[in-house]
């Protein structure tokens, strides 16, 4: 009898036996904007104080984007609810890029 035995090649044998490694595959070539699948973490010092950790952890899950994952995920929004959602945002950024073409140069 035989037993069948997965190529290395296999994506799911490879997570299986090591999964941290497909986990920084998956992040390394995540598409853009894509959200990493990780939690970020802070490592302190003896003498740092707590205020200043929990800042950088903020600034951490704030540039993960796991905040704003977590705000849209709360409650379901319809299809045609996220197009227009879109389309405003892609209008107010061309705005904001006619806006800061047109600026005048500044004389002194």
């Amino acid at each position: 009898m035989q037993f069948f035995r997965p190529s290395p090649a296999d994506k799911w044998y490879n997570s299986i036996l090591n999964p941290r490694a497909a986990l920084r595959r998956e992040i390394l070539f995540a598409k853009k904007g894509a959200v990493p699948k990780f939690m970020p973490f802070v490592n302190m010092s003896e003498n740092e104080p707590f205020e200043g950790a929990m800042r950088r952890f903020k600034r951490q899950m704030e540039r993960a984007g796991i905040l704003t994952e977590m705000r849209a995920r709360m409650a379901y929004e319809k299809p045609t609810a996220r197009r227009k959602r879109m389309k405003i945002a892609a209008v107010k950024k061309l705005q904001r890029k006619l806006r800061m073409r047109t600026l005048p140069t500044r004389k002194y």
